[in-house]
């Protein structure tokens, strides 16, 4: 708290946010530990919120009380979501090395010949299979799933409605899969 009083100007405004501090502090505390589960942080939020409304004074002394417990919540609120998207950026960033494998960066993840062979002769009989649909099949498959148009936009392309477009891919997707079943055609995991 004694930073914030460093930070403001005049004593009454140490006054007022030292008041504010002792006054609101267990709920600010209990917001903050409400998202981030770590008290720590929880402090180093609460801290970083009174630094925060310092810059807001002028407004925060015009509320009443109802409304100062709001904007403080909101401030809380705001700082602990903008925590924990940090925290999640910098999760998806960096790779936990487990000691036991060690070794697993160096592990050879390429496939074996005998998978490649199979993945060869799948690809093969599912170009067989898809030269054999017809042609608006192959149109409509293609823009949904290799063109990524939804649904309104294949209906615009094929001049018709959204809920029609939807049965005519469930209409393609069972050709699909009756002529993997005809094929002898097998997905089998690699």
């Amino acid at each position: 708290m004694f930073f914030a009083m460093a930070l403001s100007d005049n004593e009454s405004s140490c006054q007022f946010f030292a008041k504010l501090y002792i006054k609101h502090r267990g709920l600010m505390y209990g917001t903050a530990m409400k998202l981030v589960h770590d008290p720590a942080v929880a402090e180093d939020i609460v801290h970083d919120a009174i630094v925060r409304l310092i810059d807001k004074e002028e407004t925060l002394v015009s509320l009443d009380c109802c409304s100062l417990k709001t904007y403080i919540v909101y401030t809380i609120r705001s700082l602990s979501l903008n925590y924990l998207r940090k925290q999640s950026k910098e999760r998806l960033r960096t790779v936990e090395i487990d000691p036991e494998c060690e070794d697993a960066a160096f592990i050879d993840r390429s496939p074996r010949p005998e998978e490649v062979l199979l993945m060869k002769e799948q690809r093969e009989k599912l170009a067989k299979i898809w030269e054999a649909l017809p042609e608006s099949t192959k149109d409509l498959l293609a823009g949904k799933y290799i063109l990524g148009l939804t649904d309104r936009e294949l209906a615009e392309t094929f001049g018709c409605s959204p809920d029609s477009i939807r049965m005519k891919l469930t209409r393609a997707r069972r050709l699909v899969l009756e002529k993997i079943r005809e094929g002898d055609f097998n997905f089998e995991p690699a």
